[in-house]
């Protein structure tokens, strides 16, 4: 690779074309290997998830675990419910469940995180090959199974993963719903409102990835598709008015007691705009240990494929992470004064 003067570092653009496609033969490779990759990365997701066991460690999931049991006892009052830990029924719903057949342990109580985390894996998996190539499915699957954040979560009783699941899933069905017609076009795009709304059921702010699944309509003038997920959305979220209506005697309660929560918590965590971008860069030794070296790798990639000219092959996932970090980064928790959000590394899962 050296220029027309015979010097050894002078890059061009078709020379690091060329240098790619040198690992053409791996991606083909790696689609072979797509039906025993997936099955093994998964293993390994697991293997890390239990070693790393988290279990009950500090005060979220201790109230998560308080109010399934209390459903299963028949002590849960919805009425008295003044915080949104008590309200995220797609969360502890099926928690009470597990209490009910098992019993209450550390290890019942991390098994919906942990299938949500796995079901990520999948989930990265499907969009890799959906937006690339098999290959590019695998390694998406094999970076989610041991991203730290995924890894720490998986297996504490918080929404994190569960909501990272809904979103990726909401994604997947759209971009499935856009390429299709008629019937399934509608059938996907309802799947994924339907799933987009039970991640802002146990989290408003996941809504944040409705303006994605908007701009993907627009620039692909699939609009049906935008209004049949729009549908989903409404579905899901009137049935948690509903059940909010029949419980407590008002459809808006748990809207109402989740910006309550999130305006004190501004009050309570770091506002300092830094937080974020330092710590997913790693430079501060809290953001190393949860997101790793992933934020850096993502942005040598955009350079490379900057350098390539592929950026419009991977703008939909470049779409995705500005608009969410964008929100969270400066989204204001009160309509009246402007008071970023409190951070929280989990957030951005």
């Amino acid at each position: 690779m050296a220029d027309a003067a015979g010097g050894p570092l002078a890059f061009s653009k078709s020379s690091i074309a060329g240098l790619f496609d040198r690992f053409r033969p791996l991606s083909r490779r790696a689609a072979m290997s797509s039906r025993w990759g997936l099955p093994a990365i998964l293993v390994g997701a697991l293997f890390i998830r239990v070693v790393c066991f988290s279990g009950m460690t500090a005060y979220d999931e201790f109230a998560y675990v308080h109010i399934a049991w209390n459903m299963v006892t028949g002590a849960f009052d919805p009425a008295a419910v003044d915080d949104y830990f008590g309200l995220r029924y797609p969360l502890l719903v099926p928690v009470a469940a597990l209490f009910a057949v098992f019993g209450v342990a550390p290890m019942t109580a991390s098994l919906v995180p942990l299938g949500a985390s796995l079901g990520n894996v999948s989930v990265a998996h499907t969009l890799g090959r959906t937006l690339g190539a098999p290959g590019v499915g695998l390694l998406a699957a094999l970076l989610h199974a041991v991203f730290p954040l995924s890894v720490v979560y998986g297996t504490i009783l918080y929404p994190d993963e569960l909501i990272g699941l809904f979103s990726g899933l909401a994604v997947l069905f759209f971009l499935r719903a856009e390429t299709a017609h008629d019937r399934a076009m509608r059938w996907r795009a309802l799947a994924s409102g339907g799933v987009l709304g039970l991640a802002a059921w146990l989290r408003p702010t996941a809504l944040a990835l409705a303006l994605l699944l908007a701009i993907i309509a627009l620039v692909r003038r699939r609009f049906a598709a935008l209004i049949w997920t729009g549908v989903g959305v409404a579905l899901v979220l009137g049935l948690d008015a509903a059940v909010n209506f029949l419980l407590v005697g008002y459809g808006l309660h748990a809207w109402r007691v989740s910006f309550a929560r999130v305006a004190a918590d501004a009050q309570s965590f770091s506002q300092d705009m830094r937080v974020y971008p330092l710590a997913m860069l790693g430079w501060t030794p809290y953001g190393l240990a949860a997101f790793g070296l992933f934020f850096a790798a993502t942005a040598c990639a955009v350079v490379l494929a900057a350098v390539r000219g592929a950026l419009k092959r991977v703008w939909v996932p470049l779409l995705w992470l500005a608009i969410l970090f964008g929100f969270f980064q400066f989204a204001s928790s009160s309509l009246v004064e402007y008071r970023p959000l409190h951070r929280q590394f989990r957030f951005l899962s």
